[in-house]
């Protein structure tokens, strides 16, 4: 895209001039072609799996959408299941992505699925896998979706991870903290009957196992998903 052809696309939206001219030249720059409403709109590509991807916002006035994966395959396969996408939280089953196919200007065919937490209102698609074949859009879909919905649910997954660690670290510590008190309570307590010298005795053997339990736990989880983005950011925003 040109210079005077990004400046009359923006103006077109009612960019003013000066404006307009300043985001053409970063347009133009950058070497990009605009498939959505505007540059404010056509977001910064992305890797997912093997696919390389653009959230676009108001997709229906760059594309059009040529139909759900799981429709367009029964023109070509008869064992292609019917659903409404694949979950990305596989254990609250809540959104979901819905491989899809859309069609560009010139109709060539763009795998991806609408924003799951938008709507038709946005939509992630893979223009590195554009195509003229439906039956290879319809398989890149699938495969872009379900990897996506993969990976947000590990993500997901993780993430409660996170959290049920910096729980158990917070329990180790308030643990901790009780058996001190209470050791600081059972030299006063040397004093006293020794009833309640004894109940204080029980009450540190309880912490110290609830402590050692807590424990136990954050270094599992640690273990079990060191490597996890999201449980690296639970664990740091604690409870």
């Amino acid at each position: 895209m040109t210079l005077n052809e990004a400046f009359r696309y923006i103006r077109k939206r009612g960019v003013k001039a000066a404006d307009a001219i300043a985001k053409a030249r970063e347009l133009a720059a950058s070497g990009q072609t605009l498939y959505g409403e505007s540059p404010l709109h056509y977001n910064p590509e992305w890797t997912s799996g093997p696919f390389k991807a653009r959230i676009v916002e108001s997709p229906h006035l760059g594309l059009r959408f040529h139909g759900f994966a799981d429709d367009l395959a029964k023109r070509f396969s008869y064992h292609w299941r019917e659903y409404g996408g694949y979950y990305l939280d596989c254990e609250f089953q809540g959104e979901t992505a819905r491989p899809a196919v859309f069609r560009l200007p010139h109709g060539r065919l763009v795998p991806g699925f609408y924003d799951p937490y938008n709507g038709e209102s946005a939509a992630f698609l893979a223009f590195d896998s554009v195509t003229t074949d439906e039956k290879q859009a319809v398989t890149w879909a699938d495969d872009f979706a379900r990897g996506y919905a993969e990976r947000e649910s590990e993500y997901q997954e993780s993430w409660r991870a996170g959290q049920e660690c910096a729980q158990a670290l917070a329990d180790d510590a308030e643990a901790r903290a009780e058996i001190c008190e209470l050791w600081r309570a059972s030299r006063r307590a040397a004093k006293l009957p020794d009833v309640i010298a004894r109940a204080v005795k029980l009450q540190i053997r309880s912490a110290i196992l609830n402590a050692k339990s807590a424990g136990r736990k954050a270094a599992d989880l640690r273990q079990q998903w060191r490597d996890s983005e999201g449980f690296a950011e639970a664990l740091a925003e604690g409870v």
